[in-house]
């Protein structure tokens, strides 16, 4: 998709897919995903602000029932760190 103009004033492109899984246990239903997202474009400034880099991240994702009425869940990500960002890591 074509974002348009990102902080820096560039124009990029944005991409992204996730891929799921369902699984349906004794304790109950899980839901496990991996998701990509990214430019492929060098758009964004790096830490010294003298060149232009990509971005890209990669997000796994799962949650599951434990029983009718209790449930957990965990988030992790990273993404590459050329380009200036925010964040390195989440979980």
């Amino acid at each position: 998709m074509n974002i348009g103009e990102n902080d820096d004033g560039n124009n990029f492109t944005f991409l992204g897919v996730q891929l799921g899984y369902t699984l349906n246990t004794a304790m109950g239903e899980g839901n496990y995903r991996v998701t990509y997202e990214g430019s492929p474009n060098s758009a964004f400034s790096d830490p010294s602000g003298t060149r232009l880099e990509t971005r890209h991240a990669v997000i796994i994702s799962f949650d599951q029932q434990f029983g009718d009425i209790i449930g957990g869940w965990i988030r992790c990500g990273t993404q590459t760190d050329d380009a200036a960002i925010n964040y390195k890591s989440i979980y």
